[in-house]
């Protein structure tokens, strides 16, 4: 009887590339069907955020709520100041049938740094990793506190301070997840987020759409 060849160096370095090459695809593969899937979390997370604000609004003479999130209460810019006005969290939370609504799964913590353009709280200034905004602080949302501070009500316009054109309510950003280091590191031309519009339709934005601004004119 014949005897069987036993597998050569190269045979046996050709099946291990081979295998390299398909792990590491299926690894980029179940990275990008894993991170959708928090994102389609988050979408639906917001979109929850925003019923009960419509539910709020309903209940409260038109009034948008009169809050702020974490982001302006207690990570400030330098040179600015707090905004002393009760969290979105606490304004909604008879509104909201669970907590778990207010996290973005991609919240991945503040790091903490000696110093920067930030002045974070202490604890974010001591080196390591800090607890995720949600944990930290109960949301992982960002929310347009002029929307409360100005005490607008529905119906309302908003005029583009850029253009000075209308903005209809369905192109404005009323919450969005938080961006920089809190949702997926530092801030690029591709970094997206989760945003809610005035209308209550939610979806995935680039950054730099988070940031638009408006004038109010209410229609009364």
């Amino acid at each position: 009887m014949r005897k069987s060849k036993g597998i050569t160096l190269v045979e046996l370095l050709v099946v291990i590339a081979i295998i390299a090459i398909l792990s590491g695809i299926t690894l980029s593969v179940f990275a990008r069907a894993k991170a959708a899937g928090k994102n389609s979390v988050a979408l639906s997370n917001a979109s929850q955020i925003g019923k009960a604000m419509a539910i709020y609004v309903g209940d409260n003479d038109s009034a948008l709520p009169f809050a702020c999130s974490a982001d302006d209460r207690f990570t400030m810019c330098s040179g600015e100041t707090p905004i002393l006005m009760p969290l979105l969290t606490n304004v909604l939370a008879s509104y909201v049938h669970s907590k778990e609504v207010w996290q973005d799964p991609l919240d991945t913590g503040i790091p903490k740094v000696s110093g920067g353009t930030y002045s974070e709280p202490i604890e974010c200034q001591l080196g390591g990793t800090s607890p995720t905004m949600y944990n930290k602080y109960g949301s992982s949302f960002v929310y347009r506190y002029d929307l409360g501070s100005e005490h607008v009500v529905e119906p309302y316009e908003l005029i583009s301070e850029s253009s000075n054109k209308t903005i209809s309510q369905a192109e404005i950003i009323v919450l969005h997840t938080a961006y920089g280091n809190w949702r997926g590191g530092p801030d690029v031309p591709s970094k997206r987020v989760i945003a809610l519009y005035g209308d209550g339709h939610v979806k995935s934005v680039p950054l730099v759409n988070a940031h638009q601004q408006g004038a109010f004119r209410n229609l009364r």
